[in-house]
């Protein structure tokens, strides 16, 4: 564990904001340092924010004994020592891109030395109408003191290396690593399903045990006994642009002739990655005798079945498709 006196301050080194200070403009990216597998969380730094957070050296407050602090966003404006970096809210010549804004996020102890580092470094998009978010990742990986048995990570002193993962890697980032700036930022963070500046939530119905398989409208489906006496269809979907842990996932079916529904079925799964930025699940057992109801008048009829999956960050991905119950039970 971490000294519970373990602070976090965060700098500006050198680059575009002072382009934006010259020119009277406004910053337009915030800063964001997510702390990952040690004691201690990171601190922001964008509009709307709380600026006590840091004092006047430019260091947090402690953090006594908590473990898992909720993410802070603190206000550095222009003409501070520790200043927001960032672009002007007007169109500047091409060649004032040139200058790159230089990040440092640092971790100290209770006596001041700092035990994690790292340094972040990304031209500053111009012409851009929303605020950009600089997510920068701290681990464990990268403390230069041993943390619980765990050996120390290296010491990046190379030009324009830093500390990621426990390697020693190139520092520069691509302006399109810049998300677009959300409140929700510390919670709803990029994965393999739902990657930074997502599009549109996309769910599509399928079928299947051991893999996803597309559904056709009119499909014949077979329904299925299962261990326990129920009777059941295997449902599958794939999905994109929603979280791949934590997402909750709900099954509802309707008979469209008779309007009757078969009560839902909800699931909390971790999806799998798949093809073309989508992200799948499968041997989902949606049982048509759920709640009591008798199975058998779904048999030799459609069914409108529904999935609904709704992510951590509220977002919510809707697909139905309608298919044919087959007439027999296996």
């Amino acid at each position: 564990m971490i000294d519970s006196s373990f602070r976090r301050r965060v700098k500006h080194v050198a680059g575009a904001a002072d382009v934006a200070d010259e020119a009277g403009g406004r910053g337009a990216v915030d800063f964001a340092a997510e702390v990952l597998d040690v004691d201690f969380q990171g601190v922001g730094a964008g509009r709307g924010a709380e600026r006590e957070a840091l004092g006047e050296n430019g260091r947090g407050k402690d953090l006594a004994g908590v473990a898992q602090e909720e993410f802070q966003q603190v206000e550095f404006r222009p003409g501070e020592g520790e200043r927001l970096a960032g672009a002007p809210d007007f169109a500047r010549p091409t060649s004032l891109l040139k200058p790159d804004l230089t990040l440092l996020v640092e971790g100290v102890d209770g006596s001041g030395a700092t035990v994690i580092s790292r340094t972040a470094k990304t031209p500053i998009p111009i012409q851009t109408p929303e605020q950009r978010l600089l997510r920068v990742k701290l681990t464990s990986l990268c403390m230069t003191v041993p943390v619980m048995g765990a050996p120390a990570g290296p010491m990046c002193t190379a030009v324009d290396q830093t500390c990621i993962a426990g390697r020693c890697q190139d520092n520069h980032l691509l302006p399109s690593d810049l998300e677009i700036y959300q409140p929700t930022w510390a919670t709803d963070v990029p994965d393999i399903c739902r990657p930074a500046s997502p599009g549109t939530a996309e769910v599509i119905v399928g079928t299947g045990q051991t893999d996803y398989l597309p559904l056709i409208a009119g499909q014949v489906v077979q329904a299925e006994r299962g261990p326990q006496g129920g009777h059941h269809l295997y449902i599958a979907l794939r999905q994109k642009n929603l979280h791949r842990s934590g997402s909750t996932t709900t099954i509802t079916g309707r008979r469209p002739d008779t309007g009757v529904d078969i009560p839902p079925t909800a699931f909390v799964f971790t999806f799998d990655a798949d093809e073309g930025g989508y992200c799948k699940l499968y041997g989902l057992r949606y049982q048509l005798d759920n709640g009591g109801i008798d199975y058998t008048q779904f048999l030799d009829h459609d069914l409108d079945l529904t999935v609904t999956v709704r992510d951590s960050s509220g977002t919510v991905g809707k697909g139905t498709v309608r298919v044919h119950v087959s007439p027999t039970v296996l």
